[in-house]
């Protein structure tokens, strides 16, 4: 465990495209926000669900989480990174969206070991900066109240380009996550399908 790190769930999207509330939807036996949360809580000093209202997580708090109101009415992540920060009660942050089950602790790992002298660190796979499935220091937050301010859109890309964040390229990622199971999610339900497979590759030993 590093105590040092507290993971973030993110579940205040919209689930538009989903059709119905993902982080709550049952995979493989159990809502998807689970599976992530799983995945990392025996890794981190704590994990938060970040969300529009608790009543839905209220099941998840006898699992030991902390569920964080972001307290926008409209879906953006960026509000789910910032409620999440000013929550922090560890030095380092792991965000982590609710409909990526197959997040690789190893990359959180990682990413802890290349922190030194950064205040963010984010993976890059398949050509992309990967915002959501990153490492960002609590110093951030005041920058991050600064967009918040100032921008009518803030986004967590933003956040990362104007803290001149540390990129962990894909050759350095492959190693602890060599599908980049991390960064597959869900954002239609037939997206599922895809993850079952990955899933069972995964368990197939």
């Amino acid at each position: 465990m590093n105590r040092e790190v507290t993971a973030a769930i993110l579940a205040g999207g919209e689930s538009t495209r989903f059709g119905t509330d993902k982080a709550l939807f049952v995979w493989r036996g159990k809502p998807l926000v689970a599976h992530a949360m799983e995945a990392l809580r025996t890794e981190v000093a704590e994990v938060l669900v970040v969300a529009k209202a608790a009543g839905p997580f209220e099941d998840f708090r006898d699992r030991g989480v902390r569920v964080v109101l972001d307290g926008r009415a409209e879906s953006n992540p960026f509000w789910g990174l910032l409620a999440a920060l000013q929550a922090l009660q560890t030095p380092w942050l792991f965000l982590c969206p609710c409909d990526a089950p197959l997040v690789r602790p190893d990359l959180l790992r990682a990413l802890f070991s290349a922190c030194e002298n950064a205040r963010v660190v984010v993976p890059l796979w398949d050509g992309a900066e990967q915002p959501l499935a990153a490492l960002y220091h609590r110093d951030v937050l005041e920058t991050a109240r600064k967009i918040a301010a100032e921008d009518p859109n803030p986004s967590p890309r933003k956040l990362v380009h104007d803290l001149n964040a540390r990129f962990l390229s894909e050759e350095e990622v492959r190693p602890c996550d060599p599908e980049g199971l991390s960064f597959r999610d869900a954002d239609r339900i037939e997206d599922l399908r895809a993850l079952d497979v990955l899933w069972e590759g995964c368990h197939a030993h």
